[in-house]
């Protein structure tokens, strides 16, 4: 059973006027919705006492770390780079998309948290009134933040195929969402938490989690260092250090899947297919 610390007045006020400026002001890079998500997990929980003891991990644990995130790169790798701009091909058939074979990345997580007696999948994936509270509310934040940008949205929407916003959608969901919040946070940060303390747990994942996107490694050999890079890089560290923290407050995956979602433009493309089927 978690002890949550009460939010006082002070905090809560504190909480209110950050997400409000979050989505008043809509900055370029994203990063104060993330943090405004943090906010409404702490009003609407309050931030459990943590169990931050240092650990001693055995090489095991080490090997399925090192293991896995080769595994998961290589992956990101090979889409980011364009070597499966085909499709994965096998004998000389495309048997699954490229943006799709991240979904391996399920098969590895899922195997290790079957064996786990401390870790309950079911538990990870419940839908209890706090985490729908939570959900809910990072919904709504980020649906304001993409209304603002509607005029935007508009001129993108006529230039797209129809197609794109519906594929978009589903791939915002189950291919970086639910498939790296399994991997980074339901695997790879517990797998760490056996070897470090919470705090070391959080970060190292968070920094796995952002040299994955290899998309920005490549446009930085290409192009050179650049301010939006950097920021690039900032906004993903945040993302996946907010995502960690909040599955360790929660110990529920779905806020961070939900949260994932909505910096992965959900709503923007769900804007965007409603603007097309109005059009037509």
């Amino acid at each position: 059973m978690l002890m949550m610390k009460k939010v006082n007045r002070k905090d809560w006020i504190a909480c209110i006027i950050i997400t409000i400026i979050a989505v008043i002001y809509s900055d370029c890079f994203g990063i104060l919705p993330i943090i405004a998500s943090i906010c409404m997990v702490y009003i609407v929980s309050g931030f459990p006492d943590d169990n931050n003891e240092c650990r001693e991990g055995d090489k095991k644990t080490y090997f399925l770390i090192l293991v896995s995130t080769g595994i998961a790169y290589f992956i990101y790798f090979m889409i980011g780079s364009g070597q499966w701009n085909n499709g994965l091909v096998l004998k000389n058939e495309i048997i699954i998309l490229p943006t799709y074979a991240i979904l391996f990345v399920y098969v590895i997580p899922l195997i290790w948290l079957r064996k786990q007696k401390k870790l309950n999948i079911r538990k990870m994936f419940s839908f209890d009134k706090e985490t729908r509270k939570i959900s809910l509310l990072i919904c709504i934040i980020y649906f304001y933040y993409s209304c603002a940008q509607i005029s935007i949205y508009y001129i993108e929407s006529s230039i797209i195929s129809k197609w794109m916003p519906l594929h978009m959608m589903v791939q915002s969901f189950w291919v970086a969402a639910v498939a790296e919040e399994l991997f980074f946070r339901g695997y790879i940060y517990n797998l760490l938490k056996k070897v470090c303390c919470t705090t070391y747990a959080q970060m190292v994942s968070s920094l796995i989690f952002t040299f994955s996107h290899f998309n920005l490694l490549i446009k930085l050999i290409n192009e050179g260092v650049t301010v939006q890079i950097i920021i690039n890089y900032i906004s993903i560290f945040v993302l996946g250090w907010c995502s960690a923290f909040i599955y360790e407050k929660r110990k529920n995956l779905i806020p961070s899947i939900v949260l994932h979602t909505c910096v992965n433009d959900f709503f923007k493309y769900f804007i965007i297919l409603g603007i097309q089927n109005l059009s037509s």
